[in-house]
C-alpha cells in the first residue's frame, strides 16, 4: 500500500492502486467523469472525496432543458 494525499482536499490515505483490491476498484464512475477527473486532479483522491463523484445522478439533455 502507497500513503498518498488526495488531489482534492489533501487528506492522507492508503492506495493500493498497484495492487489488486484496492477500495477504488469497487466504485462505479461513469467515462465522462473519469475524463473530468484526470483533467482537474494530477493524483488519486481519497475514498471520501472520490465518492462523492459515484454518487452524482447523471444529469439528462431532458433533465437541462427544464
Amino acid at each position: 500500500m502507497t500513503e498518498k494525499h488526495c488531489s482534492k482536499c489533501n487528506k492522507q490515505f492508503g492506495c493500493k492502486a498497484d495492487e489488486r483490491g484496492c477500495w477504488c476498484e469497487n466504485l462505479t464512475l461513469s467515462a465522462e467523469t473519469l475524463v473530468q477527473l484526470k483533467a482537474d486532479y494530477d493524483n488519486c483522491l481519497c475514498p471520501e472525496c472520490l465518492t462523492t463523484f459515484g454518487e452524482r445522478p447523471e444529469v439528462t439533455d431532458d433533465l437541462r432543458s427544464t
